[in-house]
């Protein structure tokens, strides 16, 4: 659900991906979406912790992933744009 315009990936991918597949790896974000009438207990109570953590910190320190974790909990939301693929579909066409 983050928005890849600002959202860094740098150290979740280093910490994923070893560097010698990273350094040969082509990263592509697409967006997705939340349903939260279907997700299951353990989710609906991972949410419901990032929330309640979210809140406890000061205004000052939140994020803008932590806000917009805050402003769509419990609510549907769909973020997908078919068009973010255009940079796989041109990639692809290279290989």
């Amino acid at each position: 659900m983050a928005d890849p315009s600002i959202t860094d990936y740098t150290e979740i991918l280093k910490n994923t991906i070893s560097s010698d597949n990273l350094a040969k790896t082509k990263v592509f974000h697409l967006r997705g979406g939340i349903d939260y009438g279907n997700l299951g207990f353990v989710h609906k109570t991972l949410m419901a912790v990032m929330k309640k953590t979210i809140e406890k910190k000061p205004l000052s320190e939140r994020e803008s992933d932590d806000i917009g974790l805050l402003e769509i909990y419990g609510k549907d939301i769909d973020f997908s744009d078919k068009s973010t693929i255009s940079p796989l579909v041109e990639y692809v066409k290279t290989l």
